[in-house]
């Protein structure tokens, strides 16, 4: 009897489509990507979520490069990130020089290496249609970071927030449905402050560094967004930032985004 089954095939998405979906999920995860044992910089779990992207998209890459049939051909003419990239390496293998210890220096090496890499990613799959919603991506998640910062820095917790609720004329019914242990514990218990209740989050001045660097991007989605709904998510994101950067009183923050902001002009 003849075998009359047939494979099931199914076309994927291009290598350049697959690395935008890739890249915009890694950007709006990031921020949410707070490890709760290691509050410092080094060795937490967004380390590791920098190293899975980027060899991610370096097999997507070396896939796309296969498929073509072709080796990559290198022109004088490169995109300005990819110079940028390049710099950029040069100066973190001078900055690693007292980390050439294989044991002491291999998490600091990858780390840096695997944020490089996502700067020619971004090049190679650039096209005009990508860059704000790879900007929307970015910003979008500084909305709930700066809940966080509220809920902790004013110590509230779900029984406090269902009585505000309560006593808000509109939102009473909302209040009423609100669980005395849900999402605002679960927040606080996450996020552990540094310093109860003078600041925001394990390491205030990470969530300022954060907050500093993605307000300007709000500023420009602010006057760049074509639409009505846009503007009005944007211009809401700026305001939760700008307090959030007040709560976590991460004073070289407000530097970073002076900065930050003349960049962007």
């Amino acid at each position: 009897m003849a075998d009359t089954a047939r494979s099931v095939s199914f076309t994927l998405p291009s290598p350049g489509t697959m690395a935008r979906v890739v890249l915009m999920v890694f950007t709006f995860f990031l921020p949410l990507i707070f490890d709760t044992s290691v509050p410092e910089v080094a060795g937490d779990i967004r380390w590791a979520w920098n190293h899975v992207v980027s060899g991610l998209l370096v097999f997507i890459g070396i896939w796309a490069w296969w498929d073509n049939g072709k080796p990559l051909t290198f022109r004088l003419m490169q995109p300005v990130l990819f110079w940028w990239a390049a710099l950029l390496a040069v100066w973190a293998a001078v900055s690693l020089i007292d980390s050439m210890n294989w044991m002491r220096g291999i998490v600091p090496i990858k780390a840096l290496y695997a944020q490089l890499l996502l700067i020619p990613a971004v090049a190679l799959c650039w096209r005009p249609s990508f860059t704000n919603r790879l900007v929307w991506t970015i910003a979008l998640p500084m909305g709930f970071c700066a809940f966080v910062g509220y809920c902790q820095f004013y110590a509230w917790n779900d029984p406090a927030f269902k009585l505000l609720l309560s006593n808000t004329a509109m939102l009473g019914w909302l209040g009423s449905l609100w669980p005395n242990d849900g999402l605002i514990n679960w927040i606080g218990n996450t996020y552990l402050q540094s310093a109860v209740p003078g600041s925001t989050f394990a390491n205030k001045n990470l969530a300022g560094s954060y907050t500093a660097m993605v307000l300007p991007l709000a500023a420009y989605l602010m006057v760049s967004s074509p639409r009505v709904w846009g503007q009005a998510l944007a211009s809401l994101l700026f305001g939760m930032g700008s307090l959030f950067l007040v709560y976590s009183r991460a004073r070289a923050s407000w530097v970073a985004f002076v900065l930050g902001a003349v960049v962007l002009v």
